[in-house]
């Protein structure tokens, strides 16, 4: 997590946001939001989550700390959390 993470501007806690990269091995991150810290995991298998996003691993490195990929990151599930990460997360 980036220590200038906006935890009041993202408004939320208990959120599960899923990153599922389509190459490389393929293991997916798991962030589960809190209030004021998140936890960070990698998981191979499907798990519920509020939004997930899919791509290559560097679309999605530079999609989800609020730059613009290469290519377009598919967000199925709650897009607007998505948003709000992306807004709280940018430098």
């Amino acid at each position: 997590m980036p220590l200038f993470f906006k935890y009041d501007q993202f408004a939320g806690a208990g959120q599960t946001i899923r990153l599922e990269p389509t190459d490389g091995d393929r293991a997916a991150w798991v962030i589960n939001v809190g209030a004021d810290s998140s936890d960070w995991s990698r998981q191979i298998g499907n798990s519920a989550s509020g939004a997930t996003a899919r791509g290559t691993a560097s679309d999605l490195y530079l999609w989800f700390l609020g730059g613009s990929p290469a290519n377009p990151v598919d967000v199925t599930g709650d897009a607007a959390m998505l948003e709000r990460w992306r807004a709280a997360v940018a430098f």
